[in-house]
């Protein structure tokens, strides 16, 4: 009997698949992504190639812009040069472990967090603005329940913590404090700090909700959350290649949707000239997906609703995101909220 072809979204997520070891390779290679410890090693690369590497990661192959419907191990950069251009020691490898690479232009990733106005609201709602003193605005991107029962709401560390480690205790406001109607929502309860010396997973934090604060976690006109999962690639019967479609509601950009490309990539992100890198982030393509003052919301699979991560950084056209299995491994026993409430209930 003939074994069954495996899907694009196999070798896209799969550990077991070949792709997975060859992007771990890569990536320890030209990022300096340690393939056993938590530390970042030096880059092996030339310093040409490092600085306008953005990212690494198992993805789509694209030819003239369009997707092929295979994968590939991807180097994403902040601008593609013809090879006519380059010198001999700049150029990427076509193959790694014997299968296929692509490069991706895509421009230098930030963090997310910015200054956009948006107005109090009441009930508050995911993509609602948040911000805490000393940081820039970002989005609160949905209601959990948290494993001491508290009622809380779930957004970026580096919307709640300005250095990426500290802020337990502080006020979070609504809308931004630059608009005269602010308020105190919350105060931040539990932080995941960024490192910019080890490996990260996860950029999130989460604020307990001010007793009396009303919460409704559907977006008006919009359906609920249905729960947190992985990326749905959906095969297609008609010969169109599979793919994984995600959707968002950012303070900043409302709501947008972009192609998931990557749903295991290591990239460095940018915290206002301090570096960070990620592994195991998932990588959306979209020029208008996400923009500053997006971080935190939630991303979600347009299909089944349910949510696959949270908004973490941008560029042109990509956006990371850090994915639901490793914050809820960070940060055990969260329950989505589907229903309004009133804190602390």
């Amino acid at each position: 009997m003939a074994s069954r072809r495996k899907s694009l979204g196999w070798y896209l997520t799969s550990p077991q698949s070949d792709f997975r070891q060859a992007k771990c390779e890569a990536s320890e290679r030209f990022l300096g992504v340690s393939r056993r410890g938590k530390k970042i090693l030096h880059s092996k690369a030339a310093p040409g190639i490092y600085t306008n590497l953005v990212g690494v990661g198992r993805g789509e192959k694209f030819t003239g812009r369009k997707p092929q419907g295979k994968p590939a191990i991807t180097f994403y950069v902040k601008k593609k040069l013809p090879l006519s251009q380059l010198d001999r020691r700049l150029v990427l490898p076509r193959t790694i472990a014997g299968l296929p690479c692509d490069v991706i232009a895509c421009g230098t990733i930030h963090c997310a967090a910015g200054p956009v106005l948006f107005n109090r609201l009441d009930p508050l709602i995911p993509g609602a603005q948040i911000q805490v003193a000393g940081g820039a605005p970002g989005t609160l991107g949905g209601f959990v329940r948290d494993r001491d029962g508290d009622v809380c709401l779930i957004t970026n560390c580096h919307v709640l913590s300005p250095d990426l480690r500290l802020g337990v205790g502080e006020p979070v406001y609504q809308p931004s404090i630059a608009f005269r109607d602010y308020r105190q929502i919350a105060t931040v309860k539990a932080i995941v700090p960024v490192s910019t010396s080890n490996k990260n997973r996860v950029d999130v934090a989460l604020a307990r909700l001010e007793d009396g604060i009303a919460y409704d976690p559907v977006i008006p006109g919009f359906l609920p959350f249905e729960g947190t999962g992985a990326p749905e690639f959906e095969d297609y019967d008609d010969g169109g290649w599979p793919e994984a479609r995600v959707s968002k509601y950012g303070q900043a950009t409302d709501l947008k949707q972009a192609l998931l490309h990557s749903a295991d990539a290591d990239v460095p992100v940018d915290y206002d000239h301090r570096v960070a890198i990620f592994t195991g982030v998932y990588i959306a393509l979209g020029a208008s997906f996400a923009a500053k003052g997006d971080s935190g919301s939630a991303v979600y699979n347009t299909g089944n609703r349910k949510v696959v991560g949270l908004l973490t950084g941008v560029s042109g056209i990509a956006s990371v995101i850090s994915p639901s299995s490793a914050i809820e491994s960070s940060l055990p026993g969260l329950l989505w909220l589907t229903q309004p409430g009133l804190a602390p209930y």
